[in-house]
């Protein structure tokens, strides 16, 4: 059970994130990190550490994520290790994707036993990258650049159809040529998610509406089973639907959160 955090359009992400990581530090204690984009797209700093949010990210770490889009995350590992290695969020090189999750892949060799065919390597034991891989590399057999909402939505149905099990994923890239922000529930809707958005036209996902609530975004809703949302501040959500299935939320989810 981790926790994640994307937002968009606030003059302060980084700052901003990690106060909204703090609010869901109950879902994670062993990483926390934070990472963000450019509005050109051509940078993607990023700082993890081992340990809660609070303690693990100090100010020079924030001082030093610039960008009008970030993707943070605390971690309870259930794949991988406690080790700063599989610590999220996690950054594929080209065409440059930041993604985050909470949820359990079940096929991770399998991944990356396909990954490696296709000499793409991992670098961690977290079921996040291979997910990242997957969805990196639908994306650059697509085009080398330039990529839009339409090639990012074929990129997440591949990316589908490749992983079996829960989840509930925030990532950040450049679509059309904006900072956009995604949101994406698997098909049966196992793993939560919840967004809203704020009067100065700012965005955000995360896994509780604690984290919602520490930002002051009041306008919420839950993104639907199998669905995919792309956010750009002050802009309209842009949905797809990608495969809805019987649903099927995680009922630790009732119990503990």
């Amino acid at each position: 059970m981790c926790g994640f955090v994307g937002l968009v359009g606030s003059k302060d992400v980084a700052s901003e994130v990690h106060l909204a990581l703090q609010a869901l530090q109950h879902r994670g204690q062993d990483s926390a990190g934070i990472a963000t984009m450019t509005g050109d797209g051509r940078r993607f700093p990023l700082r993890r550490a081992l340990g809660t949010a609070g303690m693990a990210l100090d100010e020079s770490d924030l001082a030093a994520l610039e960008g009008p889009i970030a993707i943070g995350h605390v971690r309870y590992p259930t794949i991988g290790r406690g080790v700063l290695d599989d610590a999220q969020p996690f950054f594929y090189r080209q065409p440059g994707v930041l993604m985050a999750h909470n949820g359990n892949l079940t096929n991770y060799d399998e991944l990356q036993e396909g990954l490696v065919d296709r000499s793409i390597h991992l670098l961690s034991h977290c079921d996040v990258e291979p997910a990242l891989c997957e969805f990196g590399d639908a994306l650059n057999r697509a085009r080398p650049m330039g990529h839009t909402i339409d090639d990012a939505v074929a990129a997440l149905v591949a990316m589908r159809d490749r992983v079996r099990g829960s989840y509930s994923i925030a990532a950040a890239l450049m679509l059309d040529g904006k900072p956009t922000l995604v949101v994406v529930r698997d098909p049966h809707g196992i793993r939560p998610a919840v967004m809203g958005r704020r009067e100065d036209g700012a965005w955000i996902v995360a896994s509780e509406s604690v984290a919602l609530d520490a930002l002051g975004f009041r306008k919420r809703e839950v993104p639907s089973r199998g669905e995919a949302i792309f956010l750009r501040a002050g802009e309209e959500p842009i949905r797809r639907s990608l495969e809805k299935r019987e649903s099927a939320p995680c009922v630790f989810e009732f119990i503990y959160f």
